[in-house]
């Protein structure tokens, strides 16, 4: 490892590169932490952090937060896991809304530290709101590019804003939330049943609050010009008409009988519903839309859908779901 050497009052002491990884959720100071809380303690009280070099002030100042939180215990953790009706990030809506039909179940755990009694019991009283707002993690996030303060939203079209003007998951702190609506609520078994999400299944739930639209809807807010823009672009980077979405009589019957085995949709209508909702709002990435014709699929609780994107001379999206098969056989 590279050092450098710089001194303080008292002596020489070794900065040592590259940093550790910051992270809230370790129970006990690092050696790194303790290393540079020695140098801060070491000057004394005679020597201000603003006469130390700005990499040293910055590592004493996370070294000290981080200590501070962990003295207070004040560790993230996970309330519970959702159980979503897609298994991947294919198909997954961008934002809940744009799918109202989409369903999914935030299983509780049963026993968690902050909770003497079963965890279920902290669901009570959430039976008078109508919407929920879910916190959760980006467990399936993966990228070589963090580091970058700027992103390329789907609906720039290949723009880049910094990364707290939008909801990109290429943020510093993989939190994301959704307001959703409240299904059922199953205090026994501590379940929560939403539709309206884009979670994938797995996602780590850290908080539940309830959506109250006295302090969480702001009727004169403004948004720039490009959240208002059509979800969709065309191969050339034109807004596209809205996209129309048809079904092969074949997949309307079978969507009958496959939906019965259906953990999260009550009958074959949600379900297809679901499908139009999803396709509707073009999930294909910005580079898969520059192609006229493209095939597609995804999956949607126990089926593979699959289906067919088409673009005319006109600039008109269609699609048509030409199959839709059960899940274990499609994988």
């Amino acid at each position: 490892m590279m050092k450098r050497w710089c001194g303080v009052r008292r002596g020489w002491f070794p900065q040592h590169r590259p940093l550790l990884p910051r992270t809230t959720t370790t129970t006990t100071t690092t050696t790194q932490q303790q290393h540079l809380l020695e140098v801060w303690s070491r000057s004394g009280g005679k020597r201000s952090r603003e006469s130390l070099k700005p990499g040293v002030q910055r590592r004493m100042v996370h070294a000290a937060a981080d200590a501070a939180s962990q003295e207070k215990g004040e560790g993230m953790n996970a309330i519970g896991v959702f159980r979503s009706c897609f298994a991947c990030r294919n198909g997954c809506p961008r934002q809940g809304s744009l799918v109202p039909s989409s369903m999914g179940l935030v299983k509780l755990e049963g026993s968690h530290k902050h909770f003497e009694a079963p965890a279920g019991h902290s669901l009570s009283g959430l039976e008078g709101f109508s919407h929920v707002w879910l916190l959760w993690a980006f467990h399936n996030y993966k990228s070589k590019k963090d580091r970058s303060p700027r992103v390329k939203p789907p609906r720039l079209g290949g723009q880049s804003l910094g990364v707290f003007a939008c909801r990109s998951p290429k943020r510093p702190n993989k939190i994301g939330m959704s307001a959703c609506r409240i299904e059922r609520i199953d205090e026994e078994n501590g379940t929560l049943l939403v539709s309206g999400h884009d979670l994938l299944d797995g996602t780590p739930i850290l908080d539940l609050k309830p959506y109250i639209p006295q302090y969480d809807s702001f009727p004169d807010a403004k948004v720039p010009d490009w959240v208002n823009q059509p979800k969709s672009l065309n191969r050339a980077g034109v807004a596209a008409s809205s996209v129309a979405v048809d079904f092969d009589d074949d997949v309307l019957k079978d969507l009958e009988s496959l939906s019965l085995g259906s953990t999260l949709f009550r009958d074959a209508e949600s379900m297809r519903e679901t499908i139009r909702g999803v396709l509707a709002a073009d999930p294909r990435s910005r580079t898969s839309k520059k192609h006229e014709t493209q095939d597609y699929g995804f999956k949607l609780d126990n089926v593979y859908v699959s289906c067919s994107f088409r673009q005319n001379t006109e600039n008109e999206l269609s699609v048509v779901v030409t199959e839709v098969a059960p899940l274990q056989e499609s994988t």
